[in-house]
């Protein structure tokens, strides 16, 4: 009996789907490609190319005799979600060994694209766990560790705000730090107690800082992706920039 060729319009769409997730969700431009690559190689026959930068995806699937198909893909949104890039390379992984269907494939990407990993507790838990931990790390004490909490909190629920809105990365950036830093400065003032605002300052920005974005932007360059880690370090850069022009704004209005 002739096993039934798998099609390859939904190899393809199986493969962007996922691609498209991992880039959303952080991961580098050479892990993508790798990803669409292997799971473009179930389909028989057939070769493929794929261009990823931070702000798309390029995708053609070459088969003999047969009109190339292509696909482009824009990324708008950008998170960093290293459980959500686990979940995918798994799902690739096992695709590839026939352990899952193209069905079941589709389905599983189609639950993780609208899954929401980290609620709204759990990331606000993070940003203030992050701020307080930082500013003992860099010389403060467990008082101004103390105060941070109430500045993390206060910037966990101004970043959950603008998740609403339209407003740029680098202006809700800038934003950001330059109400924690007018907060730090209050507290000094406000409490006759031995505050240090340079360390509640630089503990509360800390969760705005591009570190990952950055990483990301140096091993794309390693790898010789010089586009998408430009483009991944002109991010980096610009938020910096937007970080530590808030804490500029921030210091000078407080």
């Amino acid at each position: 009996m002739k096993t039934k060729k798998p099609d390859g319009y939904q190899i393809m769409d199986i493969a962007v789907k996922a691609g498209a997730i991992m880039l959303e969700n952080g991961a580098e431009t050479y892990r993508v490609e790798d990803t669409i690559h292997h799971i473009l190689k179930l389909y028989p026959n057939s070769e493929s190319s794929s261009l990823v930068i931070a702000t798309g995806i390029i995708v053609t699937l070459y088969e003999k005799e047969k009109q190339p198909l292509t696909v482009v893909k824009r990324i708008r949104r950008r998170n960093v979600n290293l459980n959500m890039i686990y979940k995918v390379n798994n799902l690739s992984r096992r695709l590839c060994a026939k352990e899952m269907t193209l069905n079941e494939a589709e389905q599983q990407l189609k639950f993780l694209h609208f899954e929401k990993q980290y609620g709204a507790v759990l990331n606000a838990v993070g940003v203030i766990g992050v701020s307080s931990s930082f500013t003992i790390l860099v010389g403060g004490t467990l008082l101004d560790a103390v105060f941070t909490l109430f500045i993390g909190c206060f910037l966990a629920a101004l970043l959950a705000v603008f998740q609403t809105t339209k407003i740029t990365k680098f202006f809700r950036t800038m934003l950001s730090a330059t109400m924690v830093t007018i907060m730090a400065r209050i507290f000094a003032d406000l409490f006759p107690i031995n505050l240090h605002d340079d360390q509640m300052i630089i503990g509360s920005i800390m969760p705005l800082l591009p570190g990952m974005i950055f990483t990301n932007a140096i091993r794309d360059i390693l790898y010789g992706d010089y586009t998408a880690g430009l483009a991944r370090m002109t991010e980096a850069v610009l938020v910096a920039a937007a970080v530590a022009l808030g804490v500029g704004i921030g210091i000078f209005v407080g």
